[in-house]
């Protein structure tokens, strides 16, 4: 039977310090404590806020209910750390990093973490999905993000060693046969709506996206930006001319609240607006005068979107109107206006300035607006406005083939078949050949066998489905010219060869691995390849795909695996002073690890103080509806 698409139903709490967002909520530890959190499109693991992160003497009385609570790891009797129990671990923020530099130090992508594995459960009573045991749960206390986090992405994340792999929600679902997939669809929700988010995992909701205008999108293959696209056109609802025609990559990341464009185009929306940048906090904060003509003139932004810049065949329209942009930052956001006070909240519209093609993102704010589909499985995303009013949903099931469900003894029957039927051709073909040389009066005496196993035969036909361009043959990272040149006597064929005597050099034996692309990834191991045949992406084209062909992966090697990542270098980041690792990021198609070597960090012992942080991503009828390239059963739902 298959298993059912899970819709998680969202806890009809909106919170957030950088505007009104709908949460759902989760249940962490033995006895389960209850959290509200925001679905991160880009994160692999459960994020939740430590009691630390409502330790400072400035933060409102109110923080643990308007952080979506606290959870404290001492008082589950299920929770284990993972790594080290001395020191901590850099959080695994991924993409949104490269935001980092433009952003304050105490408020930007970076903190500490405490990982450990404990019981994760959906919903309010944890009705809405299976429970799962030995979860990664990533406990910090950061005001960034203010609310915690649970990952979508089907990655897995490592924390200590690249062989050791802490499971994805999604793939501990599909473990267990929770769900027939790896997929999601997610939108926000909207408060200006009275609308709150949908989340269904293993299948989509298709009243929550209208799924006659659907933009499908390859996955691109840096891991960490899975989820982007191209922007193709920006436009007013109230002016006749677009405000830009260049195409623009973007991420869609629902943990980045705002949205961040090329300065440029910032500039276009400040004429048209009349918005006004404030460098004291790096935002385009609004007063009543300004709000006022905004609702007035009540103008809509116009994002066209396409697979690529170089395919605009098929576009989406998503439009925000203004009540979208209509958001308020509070506490410590404003710290550079207002110090420590946890009072004060201003409205601001939550457009940013990026400066190069990594810093282009489509929050939160757009996916109020916009419902999203993720297909790890076929290595695609869909993009579709978001709809509202419908209430009932509408929830369908997506399922990925299996392989053949051969019983172990058919199995065994057909291997020892084939063994039975190689003998004997094995036999006929020798007793041919000896017939043939029976009559020469010169035998061979002794063969040279030879180290390959076939003419024939690839890595990639015994790696399970990986095809040969994703599979490379690397030398250890660090060799020396000497020890290449050293003669092995062990490989010297002086006895049982014939001819002359020859010094012969053993062959480096480097590691196979999968290809990855620009992600900054290290290659996973090889003893993986029964994850990834999932991913091999030999995909056949379907009769409603429209002929076109996934694309293949990228030939582009990547770093040598197994080399741990650096310490912080910058000191002042930690919550102790002291260098932290970091959480490596693995993907189904490679490890996130960079590769130079780490610096074993200073112990240090855990404490409450050292806790505190500083301040305290051609249109096919989308995978996500019937019409697109896999089965998907209806399961309707109130």
């Amino acid at each position: 039977m298959t298993s059912q698409a899970k819709s998680i139903s969202p806890s009809q709490r909106w919170l957030g310090n950088d505007g009104n967002w709908s949460t759902f909520a989760i249940n962490v530890g033995t006895p389960p404590k209850t959290l509200f959190v925001l679905p991160s499109t880009s994160g692999r693991s459960t994020w939740v806020v430590l009691p630390q992160g409502c330790g400072a003497e400035a933060d409102p009385s109110t923080c643990n209910t308007t952080r979506g609570e606290v959870f404290d790891p001492s008082l589950s009797s299920t929770f284990k750390r993972v790594g080290d129990p001395n020191k901590f671990y850099q959080l695994n923020f991924g993409p949104e990093e490269d935001l980092s530099p433009l952003l304050p130090p105490a408020l930007n992508y970076t903190g500490a973490s405490l990982p450990g594995t404990d019981v994760l459960g959906f919903g309010t009573d944890s009705n809405d999905a299976p429970t799962l045991d030995n979860q990664l749960i990533v406990g910090y206390a950061t005001k960034v993000p203010y609310v915690g986090q649970l990952g979508l992405a089907s990655a897995n994340e490592t924390v200590v060693s690249l062989q050791e792999p802490e499971r994805s929600v999604l793939e501990a679902l599909q473990s267990i046969d929770a769900i027939s997939s790896q997929y999601w669809g997610y939108t926000a929700g909207a408060i200006y709506r009275d609308s709150f988010g949908s989340l269904t995992l293993g299948g989509y909701d298709a009243n929550a996206g209208n799924v006659d205008n659907v933009l499908t999108v390859p996955m691109d293959q840096d891991t960490n930006r899975s989820l982007t696209l191209e922007i193709v056109s920006t436009s007013l609802s109230d002016v006749l001319q677009p405000l830009s025609t260049a195409a623009i990559p973007a991420l869609i990341d629902s943990v980045v609240p705002e949205i961040w464009l090329p300065e440029a185009l910032c500039r276009e929306f400040e004429n048209e607006l009349g918005l006004v940048w404030n460098d004291t906090v790096g935002m385009y904060l609004v007063d009543d005068d300004l709000h006022n003509r905004l609702t007035t003139r009540n103008a809509s932004v116009i994002f066209s979107l396409a697979a690529s810049a170089g395919d605009t065949r098929t576009t989406v329209n998503i439009t925000l109107p203004y009540a979208a942009w209509d958001l308020s930052v509070g506490y410590p956001l404003l710290g550079a206006l207002y110090g420590n006070d946890s009072t004060r909240s201003m409205r601001y519209f939550p457009l940013k300035r990026g400066n190069s093609n990594d810093q282009y993102y489509l929050g939160r704010t757009f996916l109020q607006e916009a419902y999203v589909a993720a297909d790890y499985d076929n290595q695609e995303f869909h993009v579709s406005p978001a709809t509202f009013g419908s209430g009932a949903q509408d929830i369908r099931t997506v399922t990925f083939p299996r392989k053949s469900g051969l019983s172990g003894g058919a199995i065994a029957g057909i291997v020892i078949g084939v063994v039975a039927a190689l003998a004997i051709a094995g036999g006929l073909l020798w007793w041919f050949c000896w017939r043939k040389r029976k009559g020469k009066k010169k035998e061979r005496r002794s063969t040279l066998a030879t180290s390959s196993i076939g003419d024939n035969t690839t890595i990639a036909e015994w790696q399970d489905g990986v095809q040969m361009q994703q599979v490379e043959q690397y030398k250890p990272a660090e060799v020396s010219g000497e020890e290449l040149d050293r003669f092995k006597p062990e490989l010297d064929a002086t006895v049982t060869a014939r001819g002359a005597p020859t010094e012969r050099h053993e062959l480096w034996g480097g590691s196979v691995r999968r290809a990855s692309d620009q992600s900054r990834a290290s290659i996973s191991p090889l003893e993986e390849r029964h994850r990834m045949s999932r991913y091999s992406h030999n995909r056949t084209v379907s009769s409603n795909s429209f002929g076109q062909p996934s694309p293949p992966m990228s030939d582009q090697p990547s770093p040598p695996i197994g080399h741990p990542s650096p310490p912080l270098v910058d000191q002042d980041s930690s919550w102790f002073g002291a260098p932290l690792y970091e959480l490596h990021g693995r993907s189904r198609d490679s490890p996130r690890s960079p590769t130079s070597p780490m610096q074993a960090p200073e112990e240090v012992p855990l404490s409450s103080e050292h806790m505190l942080g500083p301040s305290e991503r051609e249109t096919r009828r989308s995978g996500f509806v019937e019409e697109f390239d896999r089965p998907a059963q209806s399961d309707d739902r109130q």
